[in-house]
């Protein structure tokens, strides 16, 4: 009983990094696991013969070449949702879907191709309530959801700078929502703006550490892990109610920090002003959110090692 793990190789992103995660989790658990790269560009059943990202080599540095080392009864295979269709390549092998996200599901609304997705499918691994709930509303049976959540990097979870440290500073993701954020960073000017873009792990954390606020307002497709990064360092975190960030067990913060749409931009001006001039009380708020946060790599060795036994 192997396990293998279909990745687009060479990419280093959130899921790209908890794919290698699991993997690692796997082998720590006395089972065999290995990467399944592939080209999200083309149809090529075949294995990308590509090198582990520099990154992912502490989780995981081996790959596999050849698809019928893949595709035998006794194995499993994994599928991110972004790339459902390579699980109809597979005719022997045991598959699972694993549900990242929603949204980046190709089919998110073609129920028939969800009943065919189904079928082929031993198990829907879920991230996120958001994943759960839209499973079920689309009839897909109980006994067939296994959760298998994430955790973000130890780096971030290390220390938290005290608010005489910080400086009045918003941070924000520019690949996510930009068209919102460019409209409050237009309307508040009393306040610097930094995209967290073009930086290293390390450049992230103590920008993070740094600033009061990050703010959030993209579709949310998963359950994001820059929120979680920006809140266990400290600062505190403004959302829309969109994907993940509308169930509260995904993204547990107070409605006075979620916005629905059509956004009231002088109501979201008023609650920075509260919040940058009155950092230290709002941080308090969002203590549950950092509990959480914080256990969520032992929830995940957890997730990982009950998804094992599923198939011994």
């Amino acid at each position: 009983m192997n396990f293998y793990i279909l990745c687009p190789g060479e990419h280093v992103t959130g899921g790209t990094e908890l794919a290698h995660q699991l993997c690692y989790e796997i082998n720590k658990n006395g089972q065999f696991a290995t990467m399944y790269y592939i080209d999200r560009t083309g149809k090529n059943e075949k294995p990308q013969d590509v090198d582990t990202p520099e990154k992912f080599k502490k989780y995981c540095d081996t790959h596999v070449t050849y698809f019928d080392d893949a595709d035998k009864e006794e194995n499993i295979i994994v599928v991110p949702e972004a790339v459902t269709d390579w699980a109809f390549y597979f005719r022997k092998a045991n598959v699972c879907i694993w549900w990242m996200s929603v949204d980046n599901f190709n089919y998110v609304s073609n129920d028939d191709y969800i009943k065919l997705l189904d079928s082929k499918s031993r198990y829907h691994l879920i991230q996120s309530y958001y994943a759960a709930d839209y499973l079920r509303k689309k009839n897909i049976s109980e006994d067939k959801l296994v959760w298998l959540s994430d955790y973000i990097g130890d780096l971030y979870r290390k220390f938290v700078f005290p608010a005489e440290y910080r400086k009045d500073v918003i941070l924000f993701n520019p690949k996510k929502g930009f068209e919102n954020i460019k409209k409050l960073i237009e309307k508040c000017t009393f306040i610097e703006w930094k995209p967290l873009i073009n930086m290293t792990e390390e450049e992230m954390v103590l920008n993070m550490q740094l600033a009061k606020m990050y703010i959030d307002f993209g579709n949310h497709p998963g359950k994001d892990r820059i929120p979680r990064e920006a809140a266990s360092c400290g600062c505190c975190i403004l959302t829309n109610k969109k994907g993940s960030a509308a169930f509260f067990e995904d993204v547990p913060i107070n409605d006075e920090y979620k916005f629905d749409e059509p956004y009231d931009y002088e109501a979201i001006i008023e609650e920075i002003r509260i919040i940058m001039n009155d950092y230290e009380n709002h941080f308090k708020n969002f203590e549950e959110y950092r509990k959480m946060i914080m256990s969520e790599k032992d929830y995940f060795e957890e997730d990982a090692r009950g998804f094992i036994s599923l198939f011994k």
